[in-house]
């Protein structure tokens, strides 16, 4: 059960004395943690999400069910400018309508673990990430992704080569008319982990019939083979594609700003709306899009008129490559091959994305932006009792944030619990409403929304990191 814990005017005053510099709004924290702790809308807005659209594949019917619901409800809710916007081209969408398998003839052990799935940050884990050093300048480190210097390219060119492989193999397979190929899946415990399919082009040439199988089905299987047994297996599969309009679209919705001088700059929030097929995406990233909308709802329930524009985006194809949120960079803010700034690019203050699962916000990652620190600590301190305090300035990668990371914007993603994101729900069959903690959702969303009030009502726009020089171009 969550702790409530009620802060008087004068408490929250004294709470920000050490941030003097940086002004918090006590009455507005007050009104934010009220709407969003004992009034939020946060399940509601998930279970729309996952449960009701289920698997949002881009392109799938299932993103477009979830794509009209938010502009709907967007509408509802009062926002304005609401509408789906093209990033470009993406290819044909697809929708798994039926997958059954079954080992017929004849009629399992793993490596138990005992280390729990779900897990939150420990104290001395925060105090590790508040003492970060500052990224090497021009670096691409990830937080906990963070790899040698070009480990990003050894990484991308053993993808290639692997990519280079599966083709080779499924070039043999459909050669030989296989009916059916069977992978073997990451997981165990009834759980297994799927980012596989095909390619999504609009003339992609035709593939072999595959299923992923769990380890442990697939581990009987092949003691069956190696011990001399025949195995026969009986399935059936179809799957429906979708490529009348192979355009990709991102969900926008604002509250319009109010100040004569500053209502044309814009604070954005966002996450991204598409998942995989296997569950119903609701940690990636029904979690992070329910709280942003449910942020932007409790903005409007206590009537707040923002000085700055506030924009929320639900993105779409972050899983093919961030296509959403790069796509509307580039057409707003700046294109990355010439980094060329766009007239729009000095009218956004900041972008605050949320992509790593249903744990609460525990501070946020300040992509090696040291300016902003005081900032953010200050906005931190009404929350410390929601365990939410910790500044770090380590980068973090991917998810969309870095669409504006790259191009000279302040784009952060907040620190998350981990729960059990990556060892139990992270793209597998176990990603479902379940899986959520609605009261994290209510503190996020709470804290998310805090954050975009502060952000739109300063006297300048948050600081930035000096603008990116173009990235060669790959061979």
């Amino acid at each position: 059960m969550m702790k409530k814990i009620t802060f008087s005017a004068l408490a929250l005053g004294l709470c920000f004395s050490a941030f003097a510099q940086e002004p918090v709004n006590s009455a507005a924290v007050a009104k934010i943690r009220t709407e969003g702790l004992d009034k939020s809308k946060a399940s509601e807005i998930a279970y729309q999400i996952t449960d009701v659209a289920g698997p949002r594949l881009s392109n799938s019917p299932g993103l477009k069910r979830a794509q009209d619901w938010a502009v709907k409800y967007f509408n509802e809710m009062g926002l304005k400018n609401v509408h789906l916007e093209a990033w470009g081209d993406f290819g044909k969408g697809w929708q798994v309508d039926k997958y059954y398998a079954a080992t017929t003839k004849p009629v399992q052990p793993l490596k138990n673990s005992y280390k729990a799935d779900a897990v939150r940050y420990t104290d001395e884990d925060l105090e590790k990430m508040a003492a970060a050093t500052p990224p090497a300048a021009g670096g691409g480190g990830q937080g906990n992704r963070q790899g040698a210097p070009g480990a990003g390219n050894n990484q991308r060119a053993m993808m290639m080569r692997m990519i280079g492989m599966r083709a080779a193999i499924d070039s043999v397979l459909l050669a030989e008319g296989i009916g059916l190929k069977l992978t073997y899946a990451r997981g165990s415990h009834g759980t297994f982990f799927t980012s596989n399919g095909a390619s999504y082009k609009l003339d992609a040439k035709a593939v072999n019939p595959e299923l992923e199988v769990s380890s442990e089905d697939y581990l009987h299987i092949l003691r069956l083979l190696r011990g001399g047994e025949k195995v026969e297996i009986e399935a059936e599969v179809k799957t429906s594609f979708y490529d009348k309009d192979p355009k990709g679209y991102n969900v926008i919705g604002e509250i319009p700003g109010t100040d004569p001088k500053l209502k044309d700059e814009v604070v954005m929030l966002g996450g991204h709306y598409d998942s995989w097929h296997s569950g119903t995406g609701a940690t990636d990233n029904g979690a992070g899009s329910a709280v942003m909308i449910e942020a932007m709802r409790i903005l409007k329930a206590i009537d707040f008129k923002p000085k700055r524009t506030i924009r929320i985006a639900l993105w779409s194809s972050e899983e093919q490559g961030l296509f959403g949120s790069r796509g509307y960079v580039k057409q707003h803010f700046a294109d990355p091959a010439d980094m060329k700034a766009k007239p729009e690019h000095e009218k956004l203050s900041a972008y605050y994305n949320l992509d790593n699962g249903t744990g609460t916000i525990r501070g946020v990652y300040l992509q090696g932006n040291a300016a902003v620190k005081d900032i953010f600590q200050a906005w931190l301190t009404p929350f410390a009792d929601l365990g939410a305090k910790t500044i770090t300035i380590s980068n973090t990668g991917g998810t969309d944030h870095q669409a504006y990371d790259g191009v000279g914007l302040p784009g952060f993603q907040f620190i998350q619990d981990p729960m059990d994101y990556n060892t139990r729900t992270h793209h597998s069959n176990m990603d479902t409403f379940d899986r959520l903690d609605v009261e994290d959702l209510k503190k996020s969303a709470t804290i998310v929304a805090s954050f975009v009030y502060h952000t739109s009502e300063r006297a300048e726009k948050l600081p930035r990191k000096a603008m990116p020089t173009p990235a060669p171009a790959r061979p």
